[in-house]
């Protein structure tokens, strides 16, 4: 968890949430290409292949990752 940026950081939490990429760009103010692109990167570094994984994965951390 570490090993992600802040903005890959609140992307997954927008996940997490059930957001999709286009909620996920209008709310940080970027495109949804550079969504894709972070989400893909954190995938790489969490080892984790889609948005269920994510929240598998975000549902054995601490509270603090959880959106709210």
């Amino acid at each position: 968890l570490s090993s992600l940026t802040t903005q890959e950081l609140r992307i997954l939490k927008g996940i997490i949430a059930g957001k999709t990429n286009k909620e996920l760009a209008a709310e940080l103010f970027i495109e949804i290409s550079t969504i894709k692109t972070h989400i893909n990167r954190m995938y790489q570094k969490l080892e984790i292949k889609s948005r269920k994984e994510a929240r598998q994965y975000a549902e054995s951390l601490p509270m603090a990752i959880q959106p709210g």
